[in-house]
């Protein structure tokens, strides 16, 4: 769902952009504001100097709070009302490369959560480019024709700022960079907290948006959430070749589906004993109002002969694939943009070291004694004992495609076992996908 300037100006609620909306608009005389620029005609129009202009106007955006720019609608330049439409705006997806590139080369840092929607109807088409508010402004717009140089809406106008904005823009960058990263460990610490982690070796993992859900969208339901933990089952399905192995979104008949209400969040888990291995299962997932979201996974003796401290590496992966499952499951059923940043560990508060298994390491029956004629000596598994698990951080991008989410678990997963000194993959190896 959407809230912008436009559904402000006619006093709606949020819900889709459409053509229509964009046609009530003109039909209004919605003027400019801070966060909605009308253009006529697209930026090539102006000549030699449209990409500057281009990505001034997107930076000019991004550093004051995020808005949209409708290409093709004309206004009046005196009271920057609306006042008709242009002729129609035609869009592909090699536009969309082109001004993507435009706005990452004359942009620093560059401007990334950027959207562009082509809304059609049979009177004509517009241009919408939407831009978020960014933690990483201020943006300098670098150009031969102009250097360094930060620009923001003022009112209606884009103006450059002065020393002193400059100054209080970086502030402000270090400041909200600090605060978020801060929430974003202090909700990994709760998840943690909250876990079965005093008993057992458990899987944490939180993402957090760059770019928060607004408050005005209001609460995430249970219809809402359960549907983005059964989306999340399929899209690990299709995803992930993990096929019948237990995972924290179903476990030996236990499955993360049921949501309900909990502080400023929605939460399925389960809790139970495994009665075939008498091995302690738990798992939790949350998606929050802010559209976070958050898993636990105890993984700390599910494997028999095992003890509460040791874990397979490949139920880490499994674990990891799981959480980027949710994670994309609510971005999507969310309208999500922008990027997530992420934190993943293994929570352990027991006096012994966690230990990582490798792949297969448990199943061998008796170690390989090699003979001289062999040519062929299969490398020993060393065991690294963990006495301190360091949890591994990343951002993705909240749209990202299928491919960039195989890559991110692989990374993610790669980084977690090699703590333990394991080296390879198994669920997660480059050949399955």
């Amino acid at each position: 769902m959407q809230f912008t300037a436009i559904h402000r100006g006619l006093g709606l609620e949020p819900q889709p952009l459409t053509w229509t909306l964009i046609e009530q608009a003109v039909d209004a005389g919605l003027p400019e504001q801070a966060d909605l620029d009308w253009k006529g005609k697209r930026h090539e129009h102006k000549g030699p100097v449209w990409k500057d202009e281009l990505a001034k106007d997107v930076a000019a955006m991004a550093n004051s709070g995020g808005g949209i720019i409708v290409v093709g609608v004309s206004e009046d330049k005196p009271t920057s009302k609306a006042v008709g439409f242009d002729e129609p705006v035609q869009w592909n997806d090699l536009d969309a490369r082109k001004y993507r590139e435009v706005i990452y080369n004359n942009t620093h840092p560059p401007v990334s959560d950027v959207t562009f929607d082509n809304l059609v109807d049979r009177e004509g088409s517009v241009l919408v480019i939407t831009i978020a508010p960014s933690l990483d402004a201020p943006h300098l717009l670098i150009s031969k024709n102009i250097d360094f140089r930060a620009p923001f809406r003022d009112g209606t106008l884009t103006q450059w700022m002065k020393e002193r904005q400059l100054a209080a823009a970086y502030r402000s960058r270090f400041a909200d960079r600090g605060d978020f990263t801060a929430r974003l460990h202090g909700l990994y610490d709760e998840v943690a907290g909250s876990s079965h982690a005093d008993s057992r070796v458990t899987f944490v993992a939180v993402a957090a948006p760059e770019t928060a859900r607004p408050s005005s969208l209001g609460r995430i339901t249970g219809a809402k959430a359960t549907y983005i933990f059964q989306n999340a089952h399929l899209l690990q399905n299709t995803l992930f070749p993990f096929h019948d192995r237990s995972s924290p979104l179903l476990d030996k008949g236990a499955s993360l589906e049921r949501a309900r209400r909990g502080f400023r969040r929605q939460t399925a888990r389960y809790d139970r004993e495994d009665g075939a291995h008498s091995r302690y299962r738990s798992a939790q997932a949350s998606v929050h109002d802010n559209g976070a979201v958050s898993l636990a996974w105890t993984l700390g003796g599910i494997v028999s002969n095992t003890e509460p401290h040791e874990v397979t590496s490949v139920l880490v992966e499994v674990a990891v694939g799981s959480f980027l499952a949710v994670l994309a499951s609510a971005a999507r059923a969310l309208g999500m943009t922008g990027s997530y940043e992420l934190r993943v560990g293994l929570a352990w508060e027991g006096s012994d070291p966690i230990t990582i298994h490798g792949p297969g390491e448990l199943d061998a029956p008796e170690p390989y004694a090699p003979t001289a004629a062999d040519d062929f000596y299969p490398a020993p598994v060393h065991t690294i004992p963990i006495k301190a698990f360091v949890p591994v951080d990343i951002s993705i991008d909240a749209m990202a495609d299928d491919d960039t989410l195989w890559g991110a678990a692989s990374e993610l997963a790669l980084d977690c076992v090699a703590q333990g000194g394991v080296d390879t993959l198994e669920a997660l190896r480059t050949e399955l996908r």
